[in-house]
């Protein structure tokens, strides 16, 4: 992830924006922690950050993700491994939902963990 996006993100616990320690350095955003000015920090792995493990960040705080959550992603993630093939990713992100190819062009998207479309 380049740096520059690092604008669009906010905390999903207080909503204010990061800074980012990294690992490697220069302009893109590879393997580090991203703080917020509330001290919640996110592990980010090969330049994407890892907001899923919102539990670790909160042991300092009230809030907690219901169980069920956790339960029902931690199921969908693990039932299906089949590798998804490149028409069948066409299928599903364009022709399913009856989306024009060109539709993302010069766009800019946020891939939210969305995996194959599932």
């Amino acid at each position: 992830m380049h740096n520059t996006f690092l604008r669009l993100f906010r905390c999903p616990l207080c909503k204010t924006p990061f800074t980012f320690d990294d690992s490697k350095g220069g302009d893109k955003i590879v393997n580090g922690i991203l703080t917020c000015k509330n001290g919640h920090t996110f592990q980010t792995q090969e330049g994407v950050p890892n907001f899923a493990d919102v539990q670790t960040s909160l042991q300092n705080s009230q809030e907690s993700q219901d169980v069920r959550t956790v339960e029902s992603f931690g199921f969908e993630w693990q039932w299906d491994h089949t590798p998804r093939t490149e028409e069948d990713l066409i299928f599903r992100v364009f022709e399913k939902p009856n989306i024009p190819k060109d539709f993302f062009q010069g766009k800019l998207v946020l891939d939210v963990g969305c995996g194959a479309g599932l």
